[in-house]
């Protein structure tokens, strides 16, 4: 299957295709500015792959939590590419995509996603994995760094820049569940 994502709901602005099993990427660190920077990506990778849009199969899209500009700029890109070569859409959720990344890159079981909300609130969620794959075992949320605690009393991966912005309040909900 030949995929477009593409995440524009954080300071992460970013896409992909895979086009006959290769992978061809960019991503792009702004706080501003994703709505200009998306379709010139979308582009490039496109000339990269040297394919079209005809070649794909299905879109997916950060569907957020995330800046509310941000998950509208993707949700109306993904929309307005969908429409037209009428593609099938699969939202994903940001909380997740950093989860399976955790998991990717660290192979833990347990991963407590924080992602900075600004105005001292955080987008969290926590995670286990199941057949490679993370899965939600709260819910998804806004809230102060100084309400998110582990899920159960496992130990806990922690994901997302949250940790950073907030780390004191966070390794001090998550204590010795916190993996080193």
């Amino acid at each position: 299957m030949n995929l477009l994502a593409l995440d524009t709901s954080t300071e992460s602005c970013s896409a992909a295709i895979t086009i006959n099993g290769v992978l061809y990427q960019q991503q792009q660190m702004t706080q501003r500015g994703h709505s200009t920077l998306i379709l010139g990506m979308l582009d490039q990778l496109f000339k990269q792959a040297d394919a079209s849009i005809a070649d794909i199969d299905a879109l997916a899209f950060g569907r957020g939590p995330g800046s509310f500009t941000g998950v509208r700029i993707g949700v109306g890109v993904a929309q307005g590419i969908a429409f037209a070569r009428e593609l099938p859409v699969i939202p994903v959720s940001t909380l997740a995509a950093v989860a399976q990344a955790a998991f990717d890159a660290f192979g833990h079981q347990n991963i407590a996603v924080a992602m900075d909300a600004r105005m001292d609130e955080i987008y969290a969620g926590c995670f286990q994995v199941k057949g490679g794959f993370v899965t939600l075992i709260d819910e998804e949320k806004v809230c102060t760094a100084k309400h998110f605690f582990p899920a159960n009393a496992e130990k806990w991966l922690g994901a997302g820049n949250g940790w950073q912005v907030y780390a004191e309040m966070l390794q001090a909900n998550f204590f010795e569940q916190l993996i080193d």
